[in-house]
Parts: C-alpha cells; sequence; structure tokens
C-alpha cells in the first residue's frame, strides 16, 4: 500500500486526536526497507485501483517474509500495561485478519485483562472517595461522578470484548457465520 493510504487508516482507527506524523512515516518506511522488512516499487496513479489523477509515481510499499516475521512477532508479543495499551489493542485489532483464530484470542484476552485491571481500579477509587472526609461534599461528588463515567467506559469495552471472544470461540466450532444465519451478537 501507498504511505498516505496506510496513514489514513491509522487516523480513521486511532481517532481525531492520535494522528500518525507525515514526518514520521516515511522515515519509518525508509528504516523498514534498509531493514529488508519492505520492499517498494514505483508505479503511477494509471497504474493502482485508484482513480487516476495526473499520472504522477508514488512509492508503493509491500512487506516481504523478514517484514512478516516481524509482524507476527509483534502481534503476538505481550505488552505490558500502559496508557498506550489501548491503542496497541486497536491497531492489533485492525490486522486481526492476517493471524489465526488462537493468536486473536491471546490478543483479546491480554486486553481483557488490561479492562479488568482498570476497572478494579476504578471501583477501588469509587470505594475509598465514597466517604472520604478530605474533600468538600461538592469535590466528593464530582470525583464520584468522574470515577462512575470512566467505569462506565470499561464496562462498555469489557462487554465488547467478551462478545468477540465468544464469537471467535463459537466460529472455530461453528463455522463462520454465514450470510443465511442471522448473526446474534453485534461485533
Amino acid at each position: 500500500m501507498h504511505g498516505y493510504k496506510l496513514r489514513d487508516i491509522l487516523s480513521n482507527t486511532l481517532g481525531p486526536f492520535r494522528q500518525i506524523s507525515w514526518r514520521y512515516i516515511y522515515p519509518l518506511f525508509r528504516q523498514l526497507e534498509r531493514d529488508g522488512a519492505i520492499e517498494s516499487s514505483k508505479e503511477t496513479d494509471a497504474q493502482t485501483s485508484e482513480t487516476p489523477t495526473n499520472n504522477r509515481q508514488r512509492k508503493s510499499y509491500r512487506i516481504t517474509p523478514i517484514g512478516r516475521a516481524r509482524f507476527l512477532a509483534l502481534m503476538r508479543e505481550p505488552e505490558e500495561y500502559t496508557v498506550d495499551t489501548p491503542d496497541l489493542f486497536l491497531v492489533k485489532l485492525l490486522y486481526f485478519g492476517h493471524i489465526p483464530r488462537e493468536e486473536q484470542l491471546a490478543i483479546l484476552q491480554r486486553y481483557y485483562g488490561y479492562l479488568q485491571v482498570v476497572h478494579a481500579y476504578f471501583q477501588s477509587g469509587y470505594r475509598r472517595n465514597a466517604n472520604k472526609q478530605a474533600f468538600s461534599e461538592h469535590e466528593r461528588l464530582a470525583i464520584l461522578e468522574t470515577i462512575s463515567y470512566r467505569m462506565s467506559s470499561v464496562e462498555g469495552e469489557l462487554l465488547w470484548v467478551e462478545r468477540k471472544i465468544t464469537r471467535i470461540t463459537t466460529e472455530a466450532v461453528q463455522g463462520p457465520v454465514s450470510p443465511h444465519r442471522p448473526r446474534t451478537d453485534t461485533v
């Protein structure tokens, strides 16, 4: 794919405040090319599946066997829980179609574990602050409202991940959902 297409995919996935900079993408592509993880070829607009504009040349990038091995290693790598865990999960989720079900389930289960840690933290914080005398009534209620909001967000993600795990597990046993059999989940 072209650099702009990858940037567009990632930007649509990560949201409006986590945009990938052009200053980051092309140096990364050059480094990946030097490492043998990708290779580039030049093509004109007319050679791509996109609408030709001015027949200018663009670089198209393709993953190599070295790159595929690196990609699979990164997908399998259990990351530490950090502030970046949700974004890393989104990127991995985006490329689920390139890994086996067992590895998809492992990624989902790791993220589920992360969400459980976050949820437990907020539950504990709610209990800790429910009767805390160090805060005024107004401050305490604002803190509890904020924690409640955060817990509901995490609970929504937990539910989504549970449904995805169930769907993948069910498809492993029953096969993929066919167009003739209605789906029973919202994932």
